[in-house]
């Protein structure tokens, strides 16, 4: 496994209701969210995942805080890999207003 940082760029709106924790966890089958705190420009909360198809379980932590220009974000996630060895990824991130956000144009028919 490549353990060197990965750095990427890349423009998105994100709205208020992008921040809903429940809409930042992929698979609400298998994934529960707790411990939610938010107030002061800040969010954390805690997620687990359990096992599917050839994924382990998966427990995280999230947490942002953002003002009106900017955010900082990170996560860390722990699980298993290969016979049960242990494998933890942590991502920080952040992020700069650029603008308004433009509405997506209607799909086409």
């Amino acid at each position: 496994y490549d353990t060197d940082p990965q750095i990427f760029s890349d423009a998105k709106c994100i709205t208020d209701s992008a921040i809903d924790p429940t809409a930042l966890i992929p698979d609400k089958e298998k994934c529960r969210v707790d411990n939610i705190k938010k107030g002061d420009n800040r969010i954390s909360f805690n997620y687990a995942c359990s096992k599917k198809d050839e994924f382990n379980a998966i427990n995280g932590e999230f947490s942002m805080v953002a003002d009106d220009d900017s955010f900082t974000y990170q996560f860390k996630q722990h699980s298993t890999i290969n016979e049960d060895k242990p494998l933890v990824i942590t991502s920080k991130g952040s992020g700069d207003r650029l603008g308004d956000c433009v509405p997506e144009a209607p799909a086409a028919e």
